[in-house]
């Protein structure tokens, strides 16, 4: 089974797979597979505000084209191509492209691609005692990582309990890896013993009357 369909199904079992999450599982594992040069990738699904991200200004030459616009009318070939296509800055090749530059690429819950060029303004410690009340003293082991990680990795899991109901999705430029966070846990990963995420158990419904409707009560007088 391709990676793909290991992040729809963890997706699945935690029932919140939707079309544009899909998508977006779509477009970073092809970025995954361009194996021109490794790159990394954040994504942020469900994107309601700006009160945990800090806009750095990438967004204006970058992602022309794209910003606005919605991911699941435009997804093709295309759409990695240019995230990974190195940027030009003063007339000049430069060795980034966008999803290089540890910005976010915000995706607002209807597909819109709200932006680029963002950085996550998540309150990480808050998140880490929030989804672990005793938590170790090395922050990574708190949020459940096997291996130290950088800011990519920790203030995207931060931001996945802050921002409620979104997903981020991160590749790993070191170790060509995709992970997935909800609600500051880890809901996929490629090693196994880091998912921590535990999809909620459902709610019992009240049972069903049974031998058709109530009467209502008599009294005599």
């Amino acid at each position: 089974m391709d990676e793909l369909s290991d992040i729809v199904n963890s997706l699945e079992r935690a029932e919140l797979n939707s079309k544009l999450a899909s998508r977006v599982a779509e477009v970073i594992t092809a970025i995954q597979r361009r194996k021109t040069y490794p790159v990394g990738a954040t994504f942020l699904v469900n994107f309601k505000d700006d009160k945990h991200v800090m806009d750095t200004g990438f967004d204006i030459y970058n992602y022309d084209g794209y910003r606005n616009r919605n991911l699941l009318s435009i997804y093709d070939k295309s759409i990695v191509s240019h995230l990974t296509t190195p940027l030009e800055e003063n007339g000049m090749q430069t060795n980034n492209s966008v999803v290089d530059l540890d910005g976010v690429v915000l995706v607002l819950g209807d597909g819109q691609i709200h932006g680029t060029g963002y950085y996550f303004l998540a309150d990480v410690r808050a998140a880490l005692h929030a989804v672990n009340p005793n938590p170790p003293r090395v922050l990574y082991q708190g949020f459940g990582f096997n291996k130290a990680h950088g800011a990519r990795h920790i203030s995207g899991i931060a931001t996945s309990y802050h921002v409620k109901d979104s997903l981020v999705f991160v590749l790993s430029q070191d170790e060509d890896k995709i992970r997935v966070f909800y609600e500051g846990k880890i809901l996929y990963s490629p090693e196994k013993n880091e998912i921590n995420y535990q999809p909620k158990p459902k709610q019992k419904s009240e049972p069903a009357l049974q031998g058709g409707t109530l009467r209502p009560a008599y009294t005599t007088t």
